[in-house]
């Protein structure tokens, strides 16, 4: 289908996100394959183990995780589900959300580490940059969202900015 970039999923934690791991979802999938889109998920990590699943069956599907599915600052046993699917090569990661993480003022240092984390794990050609918009106005403006990319996260270089940014994006969804 012209103009079809992809299919965003949100399974939710609990029993009721369950559909993610029925019978509709390979049908799905395999027609986010075939049409040649990306499978993006809006999901917490306790639903990567499924995702996980999934995503074992297609390769070489383009997935994008949203928002570091909410990775709760602090729990490794929840982080190191995230971490786990950069042994998929085309597992993409928005690094967003972050003031929903962080249990401090902008710019979120407590987060910083878990951003450093998923960095060191998919590196930056696998990372990109959300806008939150227009959830994030409640918490900071739209210009420190991409002040805390270019500014505050302090062990992203030039480069790795210029991927997170926008070149991992138009990798993933090449609308030219």
């Amino acid at each position: 289908m012209p103009g079809f970039a992809g299919v965003r999923l949100s399974p939710a934690p609990g029993p009721g996100g369950d559909w993610i791991k029925g019978p509709v979802m390979l049908p799905l999938w395999n027609l986010t394959r075939s049409l040649g889109s990306t499978m993006t998920l809006l999901t917490s990590t306790t639903r990567l183990p499924d995702v996980a699943n999934l995503i074992q069956g297609y390769p070489e599907l383009d997935v994008v995780i949203d928002h570091m599915a909410d990775c709760p600052l602090n729990n490794r046993q929840e982080l190191q589900k995230l971490l786990d699917l950069a042994r998929f090569p085309h597992v993409y990661v928005k690094i967003s959300h972050i003031w929903s993480l962080s249990k401090q003022g902008y710019p979120y240092p407590d987060a910083h580490d878990l951003v450093h984390r998923v960095y060191d794990k998919f590196g930056p050609r696998r990372l990109m940059w959300g806008t939150d918009w227009p959830l994030v106005q409640a918490y900071c403006s739209y210009a420190q969202t991409l002040s805390l990319v270019r500014e505050e996260l302090k062990f992203l270089n030039s480069e790795d900015k210029e991927w997170i940014l926008g070149k991992t994006v138009e990798r993933v969804w090449p609308f030219a």
